[in-house]
């Protein structure tokens, strides 16, 4: 392949590789200034085509991709058109961070950070997943606000993913570099160098078993990486599929009870061999006659049936192209392949060839409804699409994912709200259109009239539209009251906390009850006090005479005699120490007081 980083100022670089990966030759071309610089650019790309026979040009969607594309894509309908030449455009996030890292250096010693992320682009086509490993995570553009997220747990979910990819893919125990076995389950980036290292003393791997010299690799690690580590075209040809080792014995006996002892598993087509016996054992009773779990039996029949099959070979492939699509090839209802650029809200952007990407709104992503856009598409996808409508004066393209013709299915209706009318309006809105207006009272105007008269009126409360706002509650007999606890004795004398308001309410309730002596303050009694028996009439009108002029202070205080101290008098109430206000006494009455006040005999 011939990989392109395109660039505007220092030119584009150009990397030409086998189909290992391995540089062969390399260039650099100015794509913008005088017209000297294009005719010379044509002619590196045309020598370097045909000095190595190559048939696709990978480009890096960074700075000056278009341009470049245009450039290629002229030089494939005109000097290269019986070549049957292609180009593909691939993402190259993180070739930067990958050219400028120690693991880059140490790759390519000898060739500068330019170049490097030229041979990271090219890479990228030819084996995406052993490429990516080599870059951080977080470097690659994951999401719009990474960089929001803690780095600590960002880092750790993000290396979770990438060691479930490397594990699910499988890794090629012969070809895999450091940076790739190190992601494979009880290997860490000691384990992968050794392993290397033993590679390139001993040569390739011929068998599973030979991951056990490998210094470092104990019998704990060769059980949990065995089953990733893939030989292909070794002695034995359970080892190039995802059977573990240590059910190699289970899946000869399975193929022996299917086929006969005669079975051979070294034979290709033994394997064609098994697919309609599979397909037609009872796999429970398989299971229980080999002594085996269901689910491992079940595992281990599917790779029988594909063995070393690879589950990226499921995807869509890359798109190859010949020529850049304009607007003006476009027309509505025309089948498209994409590739997904971004995740919004409200839809995806797909990239169709054209120089601006075209847009998938949320509600053409699928034939029902979609909450989340993330549900159905992710960045990188391949997708067909088909065009909805062009806007050739601002370069826009509305594109959909359902098939022209085919019905959308209904959205179902949520709790509480009656299902669509026929003709899509919402239910409700036809009935509050010709709801008569709203009576007014007294001088208050009746609501004026929107300015459209075919829009509804908005209805009232915080429902949605469409969606009842008076219905009926359902009836919900009250519960029973919890009994109380009764409070203690110590918690009515004082001695102990209540617990609750309960409790508080029960003192209350039960302290009239009880007839406590603090439970009110005694009643006063304003009548004259009784004559003990055997008192002298002269004692008796002097007590009288006392307890008059007393109840006279109580009511008039401000002209009370301070000489005359009272015993044994009852405090004052609230009401008597307010002061009297708006009150205003005659002479005669205050004249009347003080005589009265000097009449009063001293209290024996």
């Amino acid at each position: 392949v011939l990989a392109v980083d395109p660039g505007f100022r220092s030119g584009c670089k150009l990397a030409v590789l086998d189909q290992f990966g391995n540089l062969l030759d390399q260039g650099v071309i100015h794509l913008v200034g005088k017209p000297d610089r294009t005719d010379e650019a044509k002619k590196t790309v045309l020598d370097l085509i045909a000095k190595h026979q190559l048939t696709l040009v990978v480009i890096g969607n960074g700075t000056a991709c278009r341009q470049t594309e245009d450039f290629i894509a002229r030089l494939i309908e005109d000097e290269l058109k019986d070549r049957g030449m292609a180009y593909v455009i691939v993402n190259e996030a993180g070739a930067s961070v990958y050219s400028t890292s120690r693991l880059g250096r140490e790759e390519f010693p000898n060739f500068d950070a330019v170049l490097r992320g030229a041979i990271s682009i090219g890479r990228r086509l030819q084996d995406p997943l052993s490429e990516l490993v080599k870059i951080d995570p977080a470097s690659i553009g994951v999401g719009l606000y990474q960089h929001d997220v803690k780095a600590k747990h960002l880092r750790a979910s993000l290396d979770e993913v990438v060691e479930s990819c490397v594990n699910y893919v499988g890794v090629n125990v012969n070809t895999a570099s450091p940076a790739l076995l190190r992601y494979v389950s009880g290997m860490n980036q000691l384990t992968a160098r050794r392993l290397c290292e033993y590679r390139r003393e001993k040569g390739p791997f011929r068998s599973r078993q030979q991951l056990r010299e490998v210094p470092g690799f104990g019998e704990a690690t060769f059980v949990q990486a065995a089953g990733f580590l893939k030989i292909p075209r070794g002695d034995n040809p359970l080892d190039a599929s995802w059977i573990h080792p240590e059910s190699y014995e289970t899946a000869n006996r399975a193929v022996k009870r299917l086929l006969g002892d005669d079975a051979d598993l070294g034979n290709k087509e033994t394997f064609t061999a098994l697919a309609e016996p599979i397909a037609k054992v009872d796999l429970s009773a398989l299971a229980k006659e080999l002594e085996v779990g269901e689910l491992t039996l079940k595992d281990i029949l599917t790779q029988l049936v594909r063995p070393g099959h690879d589950p990226r070979e499921d995807l869509p492939p890359p798109l190859f192209k010949r020529g850049v699509l304009k607007i003006e090839d476009l027309s509505q209802g025309m089948e498209l392949n994409g590739t997904v650029l971004n995740v919004v809200d409200f839809g995806c952007f797909v990239d169709i060839g054209m120089h601006n990407c075209g847009l998938v709104h949320v509600s053409r992503l699928a034939d029902k409804y979609i909450r989340d856009p993330h549900e159905v598409v992710s960045v990188g996808d391949i997708v067909k699409v088909w065009v909805m409508g062009v806007d050739k004066e601002r370069q826009r393209v509305s594109l959909t994912m359902v098939k022209p013709g085919s019905e959308r299915s209904k959205h179902p209706p949520r709790r509480g709200e009656k299902p669509a009318a026929e003709d899509g309006a919402a239910p409700g809105r036809e009935r509050s259109r010709h709801r008569p207006p709203r009576q007014t009272s007294g001088d208050r105007p009746p609501q004026q009239q929107t300015a459209s008269s075919d829009r509804p009126p908005r209805p009232h409360g915080r429902g949605r539209p469409g969606q009842e706002q008076h219905r009926p509650r359902p009836y919900r007999p009250r519960p029973a009251p919890k009994p109380l606890t009764p409070i203690t004795k110590e918690m009515k004398e004082g001695k102990e906390p209540m617990r609750t308001f309960g409790d508080l309410l029960q003192f209350y309730q039960q302290k009239p009850a009880d007839g406590g002596e603090n439970d009110h303050p005694p009643a006063r009694d304003d009548s004259p006090p009784k004559t003990a028996p055997g008192q002298s009439p002269e004692i008796e009108q002097l007590a009288q005479t006392v307890d008059k002029a007393v109840s006279e202070s109580v009511k008039s205080p401000s002209v009370a005699s301070e000489e005359t101290p009272v015993e044994n008098e009852s405090p004052p109430s609230v009401e008597q120490q307010l002061p009297v206000v708006d009150k205003v006494e005659s002479p005669a009455e205050t004249n009347g007081m003080a005589a009265k006040s000097d009449e009063q005999p001293t209290q024996p």
